[in-house]
């Protein structure tokens, strides 16, 4: 498996001969980072990206802050030893373990190449908010603890973006991304922010230093987030990672509902 850059992934993906190819699934994770990213090459770095082939792709892994994807065409086999190579070297340096989320029709394939191991299949979890459970909730400036502030920021908020180590590639006029943070003694101590925006949508991040969690800070900055999405046009999508319950419990508390799961595969106990 050959790395592939930005550059490389737009080529491909205006390529017609590559997208007639294959099949919508493919496509459908090969370009997630190209077209949610499309107009922020930039924003690539958050991510990396490996194919069999980088001419002539039949499979390829993503690898980003939320995990990682396999996508492949099930129909081709010339990819199966490279992939199984990638896949075992990433197991392996692990401490023998894997999660990861791959397109429909290609779990048979790996799972076959993994024979012998231990394989599992975790959720993913994907949420759609509830705007009038949302509304019914308690007005979240009104619960704010003693010694903490709630504060908005985006691209425009320079001074507060430098101050706060925030001014790197990511946050950028182009990339319209915003955050609430909860701080304590002017520093960051939790925040929701947006991974990327758009179509109309806010993919919701969410991080708590340990030290501050259990405090509510989190619902609070999510809330002051959603409010301002509705205010301003936007649907927030709330995701929550294989097994990470106390995420989907905050989503849920929000008033955010299930409305998708995926099966992902987890390999462990090697032979």
């Amino acid at each position: 498996m050959v790395e592939l850059d930005y550059a490389h992934y737009r080529a491909l993906m205006q390529d017609p001969s590559f997208v007639r190819k294959h099949s919508p699934q493919f496509l459908r994770d090969f370009g997630s980072v190209y077209r949610n990213n499309m107009h922020l090459a930039p924003f690539f770095k958050e991510f990396r990206a490996f194919a069999d082939a980088p001419e002539n792709p039949e499979a390829n892994v993503l690898i980003g802050k939320g995990g990682m994807s396999v996508s492949a065409n099930p129909a081709c086999d010339t990819y199966d030893g490279a992939l199984f190579s990638f896949l075992l070297s990433r197991y392996r340096e692990n401490n023998n373990e894997l999660c990861f989320s791959c397109m429909p029709g290609l779990e048979e394939k790996i799972e076959a190449m993994f024979s012998g191991y231990r394989i599992e299949h975790p959720i993913r979890r994907e949420f759609r908010l509830n705007e009038a459970s949302f509304r019914k909730l308690p007005n979240w400036r009104g619960r704010i603890p003693r010694g903490f502030s709630i504060a908005y920021y985006d691209i425009q908020s320079a001074d507060f973006l430098k101050r706060h180590r925030r001014s790197d590639e990511c946050w950028f006029p182009e990339s319209k991304r915003f955050a609430f943070a909860a701080l304590r003694r002017g520093k960051i101590v939790s925040e929701c922010f947006s991974v990327f925006v758009d179509g109309g949508t806010a993919q919701v991040g969410v991080h708590t230093q340990k030290r501050f969690r259990r405090r509510g800070l989190a619902f609070l900055v999510s809330a002051a987030f959603i409010e301002h999405c509705l205010d301003h046009g936007l649907e927030a999508r709330w995701g929550t990672d294989y097994g990470n319950t106390a995420s989907a419990a905050l989503a849920e508390k929000l008033g955010f509902e299930l409305y998708s799961e995926d099966a992902g595969i987890r390999i462990t106990s090697g032979i």
